[in-house]
């Protein structure tokens, strides 16, 4: 550690005004590894070895170290940032000159010994949408990438960021904040944020999914809710073009219903159930009467209900009885 450089010299230099009993701890201390100078600092203040005004000489002795640290670490940053190279654009990702925001609003971020400025929004929100990342309801955050080589911004350029975000007036978002208590890794962020990810993702994936692919949820919302409904299920072969009508008129419910089914929040999940049938009764009186609906009588739901028994306990016995085959199959 550099600071320990720092307080040897200082000690050999003023070795009369630092024997201590308390001093020859804090020497001992100085052979630990420990994890930055405040934990360095912490940890010897926590013994109570020290003798006479002992306590007080080793707190000057870490200030005065840590003053010359920090004057030297200041001096090689500004000299590093002298010698590094400015990426020659001046505008924000939207094409807007930065002269024209505040200087709160501005992060200037070093990467590959290049100087990169940024509008601190746009990462912001590049970051929110990294984070927010899915697929086909699957949340997959990725990590933040420079917008300019598509490279992966380290984790002390995030620090940066967010500390630059803190200046501005706006408020930062939950999803991030999250990231950050994670300490920007990802396994430890999607472990503690995996509930608002999910539920980002179904919101997803009822704006971006495949016609068909709802229109397949559709069919199976109506099938689970058919008794509330008094069996009035949708048709399941119709042209593309009445699947995107179909998916309009059922947006909200089928968002309601992925929700109850997807989410792991118990309450979350009992809530939209309600929601799921409300709106779905909302949409049988609206549009029931629509040639795309098919309304069961008594005999017909009779019918369909004994249908789907009979298809589950056939469904049963193979699985069953595929398993007793694999357990009686002969070892070779």
């Amino acid at each position: 550690m550099l600071i320990k450089k720092i307080i040897n010299k200082i000690q050999n230099n003023h070795e009369e005004e630092l024997l201590s009993g308390g001093f020859e701890l804090y020497e001992q201390t100085l052979d630990c590894d420990l994890k930055s100078d405040i934990y360095y600092f912490n940890t010897i203040l926590n013994y109570d070895f020290f003798i006479g005004n002992g306590r007080l000489i080793v707190e000057n002795l870490y200030i005065t170290s840590k003053k010359i640290k920090n004057i030297m670490e200041r001096f090689v940053k500004n000299y590093k940032k002298y010698k590094y190279k400015k990426y020659e654009f001046d505008q924000d990702l939207r094409f807007i000159p930065l002269k024209s925001y505040d200087n709160s609003e501005i992060v200037e971020i070093i990467a590959n010994k290049t100087i990169y400025t940024f509008r601190t929004l746009d990462l912001i929100h590049l970051l929110k949408v990294s984070l927010y990342n899915n697929e086909h309801m699957f949340p997959i955050p990725l990590k933040l990438k420079n917008p300019y080589t598509n490279i992966y911004f380290k984790k002390y350029n995030l620090y940066n960021i967010l500390i630059a975000f803190n200046k501005t007036k706006y408020i930062l978002p939950e999803i991030i904040l999250n990231y950050y208590k994670s300490d920007f890794d990802l396994i430890t962020f999607k472990l503690n944020a995996y509930p608002i990810l999910q539920e980002n993702a179904i919101n997803d994936y009822i704006k971006n999914g495949y016609i068909s692919e709802l229109y397949d949820y559709i069919i199976t919302l109506c099938h689970d809710f058919r008794k509330e409904t008094n069996y009035i299920l949708v048709k399941p072969l119709i042209s593309i073009f009445k699947k995107a009508k179909m998916v309009d008129i059922f947006k909200k419910t089928l968002k309601s219903y992925l929700k109850k089914k997807f989410l792991c929040n118990p309450l979350k999940k009992c809530f939209y159930e309600k929601k799921t049938i409300y709106e779905l009764k909302k949409v049988v009186k609206t549009h029931g009467h629509k040639e795309c609906f098919i309304r069961l009588n008594n005999i017909e739901s009779i019918r369909y209900d004994t249908t789907e028994l009979i298809n589950g306990l056939n469904s049963f016995v193979d699985t069953a009885a595929s398993v007793n085959a694999a357990i009686n199959e002969p070892v070779t």
